[in-house]
């Protein structure tokens, strides 16, 4: 676990045994092992003093319990967080150039394709392709992602996750490029944040092996498209049902 906060289970369980009276001493091999963030460590710090809890870092050489060693553990803080800022940039800036060039960043695999370690880059997956295949067909007729994940849970098909489908992960395939080949890289904020501007965006096209053809994708996502804006249409009607 980063030390850039503390959602650590280490350092919940060590703050909650301070409190229970279980120590009176916090010994660290170097400061930026307990916190590389200065709000963090404030936080914390002063929580030590309430507590009595005397705090050593064995590295750095001066004094917890003096206004000097103070000041110099806050001048210690702050270069630890500029180093991990910066840390963060020069990594985000090689996985940007190596998106750019088509390699794969460790992202998680989509279902349809598995992990190739000679290639390092995904290759397809003929049994979940097959799924992913049905998927696109069978929304061109039936044109409901619904029914579709009814249909697969039904069949004792799972997700990737060996979870149940549902509406959403279903458009997540059907939305997804990466089964014509694309490589997009950079679309959303960390984890399955809100989808940045489309300037942004890494797209190399024709990059790996497709499942489906860019045709049948473009008429998928022409139906999702109308479908959202039926949906989105109010009902007008002459006497208003509440149950409707």
């Amino acid at each position: 676990y980063s030390a850039k906060n503390t959602d650590r289970p280490a350092f919940k369980s060590m703050m909650k045994r301070l409190k229970e009276k279980e120590f009176t001493h916090v010994l660290v091999w170097k400061l930026d092992r307990i916190s590389r963030n200065i709000a963090d460590f404030i936080n914390m710090w002063e929580e030590f003093e309430a507590l009595g809890i005397r705090f050593i870092s064995k590295n750095d050489n001066f004094q917890t319990d003096t206004p000097m060693g103070r000041a110099m553990l806050n001048i210690i803080m702050t270069f630890a967080q500029l180093e991990r800022e910066m840390t963060s940039m020069r990594v985000k800036a090689t996985m940007i150039s190596r998106a750019k060039e088509g390699k794969w960043n460790g992202t998680a695999v989509p279902f349809g394709y598995k992990y190739d370690f000679e290639k390092k880059y995904p290759v397809i997956d003929e049994n979940e392709a097959m799924t992913v295949r049905y998927i696109f067909d069978e929304y061109e007729k039936v044109r409901s992602s619904i029914q579709i994940a009814y249909f697969l849970n039904n069949s004792n098909i799972r997700t990737k996750r060996n979870a149940k489908w549902t509406s959403s992960t279903i458009l997540q395939i059907l939305k997804n490029p990466m089964y014509i080949g694309i490589l997009r890289y950079n679309y959303r904020q960390s984890g399955r944040g809100k989808i940045k501007p489309e300037e942004e965006w890494i797209v190399v096209e024709n990059n790996h092996e497709p499942i489906i053809s860019k045709e049948q994708f473009e008429r998928v996502r022409k139906i999702i498209e109308y479908n959202a804006q039926t949906a989105s249409k109010p009902l007008f009607t002459k006497h208003d049902h509440l149950l409707k």
